[in-house]
């Protein structure tokens, strides 16, 4: 499928992959909205209120360099097809799930579907599309995609108030079903594939070492970091992914082409995207809770709170892969991550201020600027590689970006934990034996705390107070911790970002 392909034909796969990828977003942050109802059904604690989140995402994270492999070795196609039918089936078994346990299991399989699945839609679509074509073509995959991002509190919220939190998750069924159909019509080209060469040593590495330091980070939060497993995790962890990369350095066919990162344009686009994934992930959830918990919003309310950061996204992304399709990517990245540092820092005023208004505008500014940047981060980084390195490539920045989004949760979550246990309580909260850890723990998503304060009798109103200032404090931690990433982010690309590389190898045969 290359130039004189029938352009119907490119912009179904187009539509196909995007619907993909709109999914994987749309299941990120659709648990922000319905986790108090999803806490409630199954009456789960703070740490499987934790996991139920970030199991899907470290999942993701985990397995998609090497599933991005794999694509490469049996064809992109078929990956594509495969992933997002484990994703349909296991969003179905999530929708059922009787107890907070099976949920979990269920998570991390929809995470594994959609590491089959990413790499091999985004490397389809840079190889569909020409020089000139190819940022516009990216602007709709990423764009629409990141939209998703946003709007799966809006339609979880709607999901909820109206059917049932399991409906956010049969919502994947049609969409899945379209795709596919979407994908055999368009019957996409077969891609040059790679002799059968998987490095087992370096998935078990990145399999073993990521889920460790993530888990480490989550306990820390109720343990403390001098806590042995704790320490045993974070360490341990760190050390197998340090490993990690010096193994694929030295490996002749390695699972992730860490080499890649030696092309400094590619290295800044690849920590750009982790980074900024790292201040959003996390932080979106957290606003979702915020906006139910401080502002009282039904469900519903909630979702649509977050529509300021969503119509930015939509207008701004088409017209940015254009704008990289005659600039680069140094001009976009640059004012876009300006622009969302500075929404970032808005969003965190507003969250300790209690002003829907100062968030909305910080909302704003923020998909602005994500709109502007991410798409043409994201298109330099495919294109700065050869056609039939593009499948590794794109392992590389998903792995990157969902290693950005994990760690992102875990973080913000511990910061903002550590934030409301430094808060100060009022006496009567901080004057009982048990209260002051049962409202943290409660204002954390531990559901079984948040029953017992509201069987407290006098002092329930005073506990329910308290949980909301408790979450204000927490989640302007998170977003000050938000804003410092954003900032890293915008300096990476002034330091960093280079010209784009043009390549005359981006027809693909049929």
């Amino acid at each position: 499928m290359h130039a004189n392909t029938p352009h119907s034909r490119r912009a179904l796969a187009l539509v196909a992959m995007t619907g993909s990828l709109s999914m994987i977003m749309l299941d990120v942050t659709v648990m922000g909205v319905a986790l108090p109802s999803v806490r409630e059904s199954l009456a789960m604690t703070a740490e499987q209120t934790q996991w139920a989140v970030n199991g899907y995402v470290l999942a993701l994270a985990s397995a998609v360099g090497l599933f991005g492999k794999l694509g490469d070795v049996i064809g992109r196609t078929r990956a594509f097809l495969l992933g997002i039918m484990l994703f349909a089936c296991a969003s179905a078994m999530v929708g059922a799930a009787p107890t907070a346990e099976s949920l979990i299991l269920w998570r991390v399989i929809q995470g594994l579907g959609a590491a089959l699945m990413q790499p091999a839609s985004a490397a389809m679509v840079t190889s569909l599309y020409r020089d000139g074509e190819r940022g516009r073509a990216m602007g709709i995959y990423v764009g629409i995609s990141m939209a998703f991002l946003a709007v799966g509190p809006v339609l979880g919220g709607l999901m909820v108030e109206w059917l049932s939190w399991r409906w956010c998750f049969y919502l994947n069924l049609p969409i899945a079903c379209t795709a596919i159909a979407l994908t055999l019509a368009a019957k996409p080209p077969k891609f040059p594939r790679q002799t059968l060469s998987i490095d087992i040593v370096g998935a078990l590495l990145l399999l073993l070492g990521l889920p460790a330091f993530v888990a480490g980070i989550q306990l820390a939060t109720a343990r403390g970091w001098t806590d042995t497993l704790v320490a045993l995790l974070v360490l341990g962890g760190g050390a197998l992914g340090v490993a990690f990369l010096f193994w694929e350095l030295r490996h002749p066919t390695p699972l992730i082409r860490v080499a890649l990162l030696r092309d400094r344009g590619f290295l800044s686009n690849a920590l750009v995207l982790l980074v900024v994934q790292f201040a959003m992930t996390g932080l979106i959830i957290q606003q979702s809770l915020y906006a139910q918990s401080v502002f009282g919003f039904s469900p519903a309310m909630a979702g649509m709170s977050l529509m300021p950061m969503m119509l930015p996204i939509l207008l701004i992304v088409p017209r940015a892969g254009r704008l990289y399709d005659k600039v680069g990517v140094r001009v976009p990245s640059i004012i876009g991550l300006a622009t969302a540092s500075l929404g970032m820092a808005t969003m965190t005023l507003g969250i300790w201020l209690r002003s829907y208004l100062v968030l909305a505008m910080g909302m704003a500014l923020f998909g602005a600027g994500i709109g502007l940047a991410m798409s043409p981060t994201n298109t330099d980084a495919l294109a700065r590689v050869r056609l039939e390195e593009r499948g590794e490539a794109s392992g590389v920045i998903q792995t990157f970006r969902q290693i950005g989004g994990t760690t992102g949760l875990a973080v913000l979550m511990m910061v903002s934990a550590i934030a409301m246990q430094a808060c100060p309580l009022p006496p009567q909260i901080a004057g009982d034996p048990t209260l002051p850890k049962l409202v943290v723990l409660a204002a954390g998503g531990d559901e079984d705390a948040r029953v017992t304060l509201e069987n407290s009798g006098d002092l329930s109103i005073a506990a329910k107070t308290t949980m909301r200032d408790l979450m204000v404090c927490g989640t302007t931690a998170s977003g000050v911790a938000a804003t410092v990433s954003c900032l890293l982010a915008l300096g990476i690309a002034i330091l960093w970002s280079q010209p784009p590389i043009r390549r005359n190898d981006d027809a693909v045969r049929e």
